[in-house]
């Protein structure tokens, strides 16, 4: 089985193959070809930590996103959100890997959005509001930029200096409504 870190799961999951895949199986899912039943959420052994189960079977592979969510990590420097997302071989039952799971969440959660800009602007967009600084706003900015090369991002946040850091982590120029210049 390959285990596949954050960069190596990024470069696995492409924004443009991954809206196409989502455009193919979505009709799947909501004709109940995919099952992919209510989140498990337990409570973890430290205040306010979660540990999420989600699997998800279709006629050909089965996953199984699991992670973690400890909200007082990242002020010891660890991260909030840890797992991974294994994938099985559905006629063998064979484990075939596993990606790290924040990496792969953002992608895809940014991916259906792309999915939905697609099928409700009838050209691509110019500008975009992002609302959060965290993780999710970083695969938005990534996925739009990627997708709409110019595109003016804007990240809503708590403050300036948080919406400028998500430029900062993802190389991407964006600006920040709190400074007033949006």
């Amino acid at each position: 089985m390959r285990d596949l870190d954050a960069e190596r799961t990024a470069a696995v999951l492409p924004f443009a193959a991954l809206v196409e895949t989502l455009e193919r199986v979505l009709p799947d899912y909501l004709a109940g070809r995919i099952l992919c039943p209510e989140r498990q959420v337990t409570q973890a052994p430290v205040e306010g930590g979660v540990l999420l189960s989600m699997p998800c079977v279709g006629p050909d592979l089965m996953c199984h996103k699991l992670l973690t969510v400890y909200p007082d990590n990242p002020a010891a420097g660890r991260p909030a959100i840890q797992g991974q997302v294994t994938c099985i071989d559905g006629a063998t039952g064979r484990v075939l890997f596993a990606m790290d799971g924040p990496t792969a969440t953002g992608r895809r959660t940014a991916a259906v959005t792309l999915v939905g800009i697609r099928h409700l602007l009838p050209q691509a967009p110019r500008r975009a509001l992002i609302y959060g600084t965290g993780a999710q706003a970083d695969a938005h900015v990534l996925a739009l930029a990627e997708t709409w090369p110019g595109i003016g991002l804007v990240i809503q946040g708590r403050s300036a200096g948080r919406e400028q850091a998500v430029g900062e982590r993802t190389g991407i120029a964006v600006e920040a409504a709190s400074s007033g210049a949006a």
